[in-house]
């Protein structure tokens, strides 16, 4: 009995609350020196996602710029078609050889520029010239490109286009001269033709280097101009 009783004192004791003060304060200090070490290794974690984050972020700002750079470029033109559609023409309704012969059909193609140049009285000759697309099923001919030597020789066929409503066809129908335009000037335009059609307004003006009709289905035959009394 007195054991327990003296047990009872020694907890009871100053010295024996300042031994547990002791063991506490070190449990918590040990506690809080785990939780502070957990807590340096959290920021370094955390650390490490903000700096794996931000490269994942500037991979997707790279990726996210060549696409647009691929779709820009995509839409951009071609720095040498751009120069050879600056010094081309647009012919419609020369009529187009049927010959099997590819030689046939280009040489007909040169006698009938040849011939609409002379009715112009314009001295340049065109670097090349060739069909565009693929044969049309209904007959008609297909339009024919005439590449220039400069713009400025493009210029000066678009200024005397006009000069081609007195060019005689012999009842075929009548030749056209437009520029050369890009994919997207040719669907502003066929947008502008579309409104004009449904507005039923017909151009005053011929062989203007902005017009472009549909031509009528026609035979192959040379464009001649008709032979003077």
């Amino acid at each position: 009995m007195d054991h327990v009783n003296h047990i009872r004192e020694y907890f009871r004791s100053k010295e024996f609350s300042d031994l547990l003060d002791k063991a506490v304060d070190r449990a918590i200090e040990k506690n809080l020196a785990a939780l502070d070490k957990l807590s340096e290794s959290s920021k370094v974690v955390i650390q490490q996602l903000e700096v794996e984050l931000l490269k994942q972020q500037n991979k997707l700002k790279e990726i996210e710029g060549t696409i647009q750079k691929s779709r820009k470029g995509g839409e951009e033109e071609d720095p040498a078609e751009a120069k050879e559609r600056r010094r081309s023409v647009v012919l419609l309704n020369v009529p187009e050889s049927k010959s099997y012969f590819q030689h046939e059909r280009n040489m007909l193609d040169v006698t009938s520029i040849n011939i609409l140049l002379r009715h112009l009285n314009l001295g340049c000759q065109p670097m090349a010239l060739y069909r565009m697309g693929k044969e049309r099923s209904d007959g008609k001919p297909r339009l024919l490109k005439l590449v220039l030597a400069s713009s400025q020789m493009q210029r000066e066929l678009l200024k005397v286009a006009p000069q081609l409503k007195s060019f005689d066809t012999r009842g075929h129908p009548p030749v056209y001269i437009r520029r050369s335009m890009s994919k997207q000037e040719l669907e502003e335009f066929r947008e502008e033709r579309k409104k004009i059609k449904q507005s039923q307004v017909i151009p005053s003006s011929a062989n203007s280097e902005e017009m472009i009709i549909d031509p009528p289905a026609s035979s192959s035959v040379n464009v001649t101009p008709a032979p003077k009394n």
